[in-house]
């Protein structure tokens, strides 16, 4: 990565504030984006992730500000894929319930529709 003058970019506030970058939003911004992208990685493997970005000593101070912006989006992606799991199962019982008369498959996959709907905030 390289700045504005074509010099190689070396992540650190000196070089973040020629480019008229703020340390707090941008480092939040590159959490919620890593956060996007991979929402499984674990806290210590994004405190990892940020020690490999931000390699420079002065940007360490802002290692909580990475794993909070990182957590609350991982948390959003989360709650959005548990709404749509929930979703999901609300319109399978409602088709389910309209189609046909209660038969073993019916109560089987009304059972299956209520086990993924249970299963959403795991």
């Amino acid at each position: 990565m390289f700045d504005n003058d074509g010099d190689e970019f070396v992540r650190s506030p000196e070089s973040c504030n020629r480019l008229g970058l703020e340390c707090r939003s941008c480092i939040s911004e590159a959490a919620r984006q890593m956060a996007g992208a991979s929402p499984e990685l674990t806290p210590a493997g994004a405190a990892k992730l940020f020690k490999i970005m931000y390699e420079q000593p002065s940007c360490r101070s802002m290692e909580n500000t990475f794993l909070h912006a990182y957590q609350m989006k991982r948390s959003m992606a989360i709650d959005y894929i548990a709404d749509r799991e929930v979703a999901v199962a609300d319109q399978m019982m409602l088709a389910l319930a309209t189609t046909a008369p209660a038969t073993t498959e019916m109560i089987g996959a009304q059972a299956g529709a209520w086990v993924v709907r249970s299963q959403a905030y795991i």
